[in-house]
């Protein structure tokens, strides 16, 4: 298919059962399937700028099987997408931090989720997701705006999120880096353990490098 082609564009060939089908949206979608037909004159609505550069909204063609993928596989592409926006992860990492910060990531979407769900339950407005992320970063961070001097001097009773994930990058590099494993017991100082929380972050430690 061209790169130029129209927005509704759709091309398809069939061998046997499979059918294989190209549409031209925003990019090329690409769909494979062996129980729908190639097109049936369905069509969605897009929002496409014409010759003018002003954008309009239009009716496009649109396949069967693209148009049953999102109507039964939304929420999927829809997390995908939510991981995307403000992901931590970052390229050049090692694959057991890129493994951590993905699983913080999916946390934070999955909360916000939640915090959509409660809020609707509850008739309120939801915050947006970059609202969300950032009260949550303050929340970890135990921010107070005003408050300031007073956070400072006060003792922390309880450890933060990012604490957590310090010690245990901490702990996994300091394994990733020796000829011999580390235990445990070796690793775990008193000072830690009280630094970190107790016996909820050991729990954690054990649980993830399991």
């Amino acid at each position: 298919m061209p790169r130029n082609a129209e927005r509704g564009t759709v091309k398809w060939i069939r061998q046997g059962q499979m059918l294989y089908v190209k549409w031209m949206d925003t990019r090329e979608v690409k769909m494979c399937s062996t129980f729908h037909m190639a097109f049936q004159g369905d069509t969605t609505v897009r929002n496409v700028r014409n010759t003018e550069g002003t954008w309009t909204s239009c009716c496009v063609p649109i396949p069967v099987s693209v148009r049953e993928y999102n109507k039964f596989m939304g929420g999927v592409d829809l997390s995908d997408a939510l991981l995307k926006y403000y992901s931590i992860r970052r390229k050049k990492m090692k694959w057991y931090k890129a493994l951590l910060f993905h699983f913080i990531d999916v946390a934070v979407v999955n909360g916000f989720l939640l915090h959509k769900e409660l809020a609707a339950q509850k008739q309120r407005r939801p915050l947006t997701h970059k609202r969300f992320r950032e009260l949550l970063v303050e929340q970890l961070v135990d921010f107070h705006p005003g408050r300031a001097s007073a956070a400072a001097s006060a003792p922390v009773s309880s450890p933060g999120l990012l604490l957590v994930v310090v010690l245990w990058v901490q702990l996994v590099d300091l394994v990733a880096s020796q000829s011999l494993s580390v235990t445990l017991a070796q690793w775990i100082t008193p000072a830690r353990r009280q630094q970190a929380g107790g016996d909820v972050f050991i729990a954690l430690l054990m649980v993830s490098i399991i």
